[in-house]
């Protein structure tokens, strides 16, 4: 019921988003929002390189410090929430497309996840944005992003919102 909840609030807020035209960074009109399964077909359809300069990620550099090894989770529009198994001291990946603005993160309240910084980094060479969180300890947590389509100044935008989801176990 509660997660329900939680995401019929973010679709709420990304409704209610749609009502005025917000600029990105890279100057682009972050668009308005429609179902979850039209982004899903339409992000694999959209999946095209953006320049480094147009991205959603919430970082823009991808970290200098060594990253440890992990599980690697990617979206594929499949099943939401995906389920992810974790032992304490393994890594997940997130990788979500960079052509959508995104943010969330995790719900774990027992601090069950230990995020790596910086979080959401946009990684050159796949055009993601990437976070990785390591299980720190057994239990459960959720990871939820949600996303807006990325366009270009003066020119149409599709109206395009989606939230991708990961309910993690830690063992």
């Amino acid at each position: 019921m509660t997660r329900a909840l939680f995401i019929g609030g973010i679709m709420m807020a990304l409704l209610l988003a749609a009502c005025g035209r917000t600029t990105n960074a890279g100057g682009g009109n972050a668009g308005s929002t429609t179902t979850a399964a039209t982004a899903t077909a339409t992000t694999k359809a959209t999946a095209t390189v953006v320049a480094s300069a147009q991205n959603g990620c919430p970082s823009q550099q991808t970290p200098t410090a060594p990253l440890p090894a992990a599980t690697t989770v990617k979206t594929q529009g499949g099943a939401s929430p995906a389920q992810v198994t974790l032992n304490i001291n393994q890594t997940v990946e997130i990788h979500l497309i960079g052509t959508f603005r995104w943010g969330g993160g995790p719900n774990d309240p027992n601090h069950i996840l230990s995020a790596t910084t910086p979080e959401g980094w946009f990684d050159q060479a796949s055009h993601n944005c990437i976070w990785r969180y390591t299980a720190a300890k057994a239990g459960t947590a959720t990871l939820m992003f949600s996303g807006t389509f990325l366009c270009d100044a003066g020119k149409p935008c599709p109206a395009i919102a989606t939230v991708e989801e990961y309910d993690i176990t830690v063992h």
